[in-house]
């Protein structure tokens, strides 16, 4: 998995696709936080990052999924199943809210909104049996 932070990553992972230092297909995972240096957490950086990558590597030659610090988790997360992203991230490594005003308990807390939302999209998440395997984790 390849963490691309601003526009300018996209370019580099197919220079690093070029010299062979990246597994094809690539997954890119696009991440938005308060950070100097990262993109600005909306909707439009999502798409934007999105874009890039596909007019760079090509529709259908990537796997990715967003990660958002902050407040901003769970909106960009949804944007991110709205496009059709295969995956997210959620957890208390990015945020520690669980909805306005609400301190999380535990990571559990975000996925279980992740999956609410998704199932509200009509899509289907992954089991944890599921989501290990598609990490490539041992049980």
């Amino acid at each position: 998995m390849t963490e691309l932070y601003e526009l300018g990553h996209v370019g580099y992972v197919t220079w690093l696709m070029d010299e062979g230092l990246v597994k094809t297909p690539p997954h890119l995972q696009f991440v938005f936080g308060p950070i100097v240096g990262w993109m600005e957490p909306s909707v439009k950086h999502l798409v934007m990052m999105h874009e890039e990558a596909e007019n760079r590597l090509g529709r259908g030659n990537f796997t990715w999924s967003v990660a958002a610090a902050g407040k901003w988790q769970m909106p960009l997360a949804a944007a991110a199943m709205a496009m059709g992203a295969p995956n997210i991230r959620v957890g208390l490594e990015d945020s520690l809210r669980a909805g306005r005003g609400k301190m999380a308990q535990s990571s559990g807390d975000q996925v279980k909104m992740a999956v609410n939302i998704a199932r509200e999209l009509s899509l289907e998440p992954a089991t944890p049996d599921e989501a290990r395997e598609i990490l490539g984790l041992e049980v």
